[in-house]
């Protein structure tokens, strides 16, 4: 089956992740309901007597489409979308030299992505790296 976007992204953080000897795992939970609801990512990382923790709210990084409705994934699936968003926060706090700039698709609110899965990709470049360009032109880092 196909997967969207932000599986790839989430996967490509977390094995980034696994390759610094220092990662030890990490967790999610979700709490409340729409538009309260918040997402805590806890990252362990050896050495640290606490995890790395990040707490996110939906109403801040929920992405909408230009009519203020939730986009694709945020509709049916906010409380994964929202685990997303802490997870790679988390694992950017706690690994600033590997994920320092670099942001999932899931924070990038301001960008409707539901349909880059079915945009065609020319030979100038992957869709990460036409996402990047944009982002960089605007100053706001990279998308991984």
């Amino acid at each position: 089956p196909s997967r969207g976007l932000g599986d790839v992204y989430k996967r490509q953080f977390l094995k980034r992740a696994k390759r610094d000897h220092r990662y030890k795992g990490h967790k999610c939970t979700i709490e409340g309901t729409i538009p309260d609801m918040q997402a805590t990512a806890e990252v362990y990382v050896e050495g640290y007597t606490v995890p790395i923790t990040c707490t996110v709210w939906y109403e801040e990084y929920v992405g909408l489409k230009r009519d203020g409705t939730p986009t694709g994934m945020w509709s049916s699936k906010p409380r994964t979308m929202l685990q997303k968003v802490a997870l790679v926060q988390a694992l950017r706090e706690a690994f600033p030299d590997t994920f320092g700039g670099l942001y999932s698709q899931e924070e990038i609110n301001t960008v409707d992505a539901s349909g880059f899965e079915e945009l065609l990709v020319n030979s100038r470049g992957t869709i990460s790296q036409l996402i990047n360009q944009a982002l960089n032109e605007k100053g706001q880092g990279n998308l991984i």
